[in-house]
């Protein structure tokens, strides 16, 4: 019964933690000019995943085996349910050399707090503050086929102030970075 009740108190510690906190992804770098979209719609891809987290104490650290792994198998099914939303034949295989598109995925969580969160957070968040943290996701895609390829950059914005708390719930849509990911690909794949 410990055990539950300590699970307990560690999801409420995290909820009110973060209770005053809203967050949002914000994709950068958007194809914006209509292109000739994928001239092949029967498509092989493969995903790299690099995944870290920086911590401005230690450093820049990998992420374990088993969550990086879990990541990748979430891409690979988000890939793959874009690709077929496109009324494409999708395939996924591990070498890149028999992709016809290569998608590259470079992940750095910023786990540790930014100076003006940190004087929010000492203030019981009565003084607001805002911050981004630059480039935590990065998507690149390369179609091999017509030889085009794009980056695309994806911070992370995140607000604190005492008055959020009634509404921090909807961080739970906005910081949905597998949305943001679908976005990423349809506008490659829609404007390339």
């Amino acid at each position: 019964m410990r055990v539950k009740g300590g699970a307990l108190v560690v999801a409420l510690a995290a909820l009110t933690l973060q209770a005053c906190t809203i967050a949002v992804y914000d994709l950068r770098n958007k194809l914006e000019n209509p292109g000739p979209g994928m001239p092949s719609c029967d498509v092989t891809y493969s995903i790299s995943l690099v995944s870290a987290f920086y911590t401005n104490t230690f450093g820049k650290r990998p992420t374990n085996k088993r969550r990086t792994q879990e990541a990748r198998d979430k891409y690979v099914a988000d890939t793959g349910e874009v690709l077929r939303q496109k009324g494409c034949r999708a395939t996924y295989v591990e070498k890149d050399d028999e992709a016809t598109l290569e998608i590259r995925i470079e992940h750095l969580a910023h786990v540790s707090l930014l100076p003006q969160e940190l004087l929010s957070g000492m203030s019981a968040f009565v003084i607001p503050s805002w911050g981004t943290r630059k480039s935590e996701y990065v998507y690149s895609f390369g179609d091999k086929a017509s030889g085009r390829a794009h980056r695309y950059e994806v911070d992370q914005k995140t607000y604190h102030h005492l008055t959020l708390f009634p509404v921090f719930w909807i961080t739970f849509f906005t910081a949905d970075e597998r949305k943001v990911y679908k976005d990423a690909l349809t506008n490659f794949l829609e404007r390339s």
